[in-house]
């Protein structure tokens, strides 16, 4: 469930590069990108959407809530309008009839769930999705590279919908709000600008247990979202067991970081007529002797998660729903969906690519080549991703598009990968580029 903010989180984006199937087909087509039409229409349906939303909360609040609430999600709505303009949405009519369909499907035994959503497909290649508070549904293309059926997407859907039935974005807002100008919370602040010792350790408290207690508030939400979407997907013809599937599916891929890539790709994809390959390149800094112990947080990251650990929320679910403890095959994957997968597989690399993620797309490239999957045209993406590095890099401004080294936090081939991109010079990244855009 996404409240207050549309950034795309970079562990989910790790996802795209678990190569999970094996197939390219030449004769699918990439998503038509000529949609100033459509973003257009799209930003229309928004704005007018929100305006909608906004007289309503004028209507059911007031005093200082009321106007923290109208800014806020006045801020939000101006965020998301250029996350439209930024082209950061495909509007293929395939995925968007599949979506709705489901929707539909859903709703014959549920009416609850709203008649007047509006969806829309994101370019983010990872496995999630989430409904605003006004009702606009964002499913991310990754759902339907990483999930095997349509019950499986069906159940991702219903847990969404089962945030927006329960009201759990604006209900957090609301209390948000409310909490930050109760008297309780006054008497606090007070108490702490009054205070003549220890104040910086005192207000490092009272923050940390305002931010647990978020945390608390939308793990709880989460747990409440799985157990009416679990109630919603049994009360359709979908497979209900394909809800657990669906998790288990998350676990897997929100866990593992990008590995795979060997060091014989660099040989093979960078040993260029006009530039040998230079074996420095994946050269790596040593951090055996680095004490990670000295920088342990104050805050418990486990604390602060908004989704519990999908371990727990099985167990939960499990718990509160025996059946699904029994062993269910998986509905095999339709003709139909099996098309979806393709096309949003061949769709990563350009996503990733217009939502700026260069070292990514780079990364996933040299993966699907390694593969021997559709070679030249990784090739050309390849090209492209340079492109955009070598004007970075010029420019100072990598940092933007290529992490950096985190050896905490990444997997052995990732890191070679890095290593490789930072020991590139400006003229070895030019060289690169003028090849596989065939400037040269």
């Amino acid at each position: 469930m996404i409240i207050t903010s549309i950034k795309m989180k970079k562990n989910l984006i790790y996802l795209c590069f678990l190569l999970a199937f094996n197939f390219i087909n030449a004769q699918i087509q990439l998503i038509d990108s000529a949609d100033y039409t459509q973003r257009k229409k799209a930003k229309e349906i928004f704005n007018n959407r929100y305006e909608k939303y906004i007289e309503s909360l004028k209507n059911q609040y007031s005093g200082k809530v009321r106007k923290e609430l109208i800014n806020g999600v006045e801020d939000f709505q101006k965020d998301f309008t250029e996350e439209i303009n930024d082209k950061n949405f495909y509007f293929d009519d395939e995925f968007l009839s599949k979506t709705q369909e489901i929707v539909d499907k859903l709703r014959e035994k549920n009416n609850k769930i709203p008649e007047d959503l509006n969806i829309l497909i994101s370019k983010n290649p990872s496995l999630n999705a989430y409904c605003l508070i006004d009702g606009t549904f964002v499913v991310n293309i990754g759902l339907f590279y990483f999930l095997n059926n349509e019950d499986q997407l069906a159940g991702v859907i219903a847990h969404e919908l089962a945030h927006k039935i329960l009201n759990h974005s604006e209900k957090s807002l609301v209390k948000s709000i409310s909490d930050q100008y109760s008297k309780d919370s006054k008497e606090q602040i007070s108490n702490l600008r009054s205070s003549k010792y220890n104040k910086s350790q005192k207000a490092f408290d009272l923050f940390k247990s305002k931010i647990y207690e978020k945390g608390k508030i939308k793990r709880q939400h989460e747990i409440q979202a799985d157990s009416l979407g679990f109630l919603i997907l049994k009360d359709s013809d979908y497979n209900k067991y394909d809800f657990v599937e669906t998790l288990k599916l998350m676990e897997r891929y929100d866990t593992l970081k990008p590995k795979g890539l060997s060091d014989s790709i660099y040989q093979k994809v960078f040993d260029l007529p006009n530039q040998k390959y230079n074996p420095s390149w994946i050269n790596e800094e040593d951090f055996s002797s680095y004490d990670y112990s000295m920088f342990n947080k104050k805050l418990d990251e486990d604390s602060l998660a908004s989704h519990p650990e999908v371990q727990e929320r099985i167990k939960l679910i499990q718990t509160f729903f025996p059946d699904l403890k029994e062993n269910s095959k998986t509905i095999p994957t339709s003709d139909e969906f099996t098309k979806l997968q393709k096309r949003a597989k061949l769709q990563q690399i350009p996503g990733l690519y217009d939502l700026e993620e260069y070292g990514y797309a780079t990364y996933l490239c040299l993966l699907r080549i390694e593969k021997n999957e559709d070679v030249e045209f990784y090739k050309d993406w390849l090209g492209k991703c340079f492109d955009k590095i070598y004007t970075a890099r010029k420019e100072y401004k990598l940092n933007r598009y290529l992490d950096r080294v985190n050896p905490k936090e990444q997997s052995k081939s990732y890191i070679r990968f890095l290593n490789f991109m930072w020991n590139l010079n400006l003229d070895e990244i030019k060289n690169i580029r003028d090849f596989y855009t065939k400037k040269s």
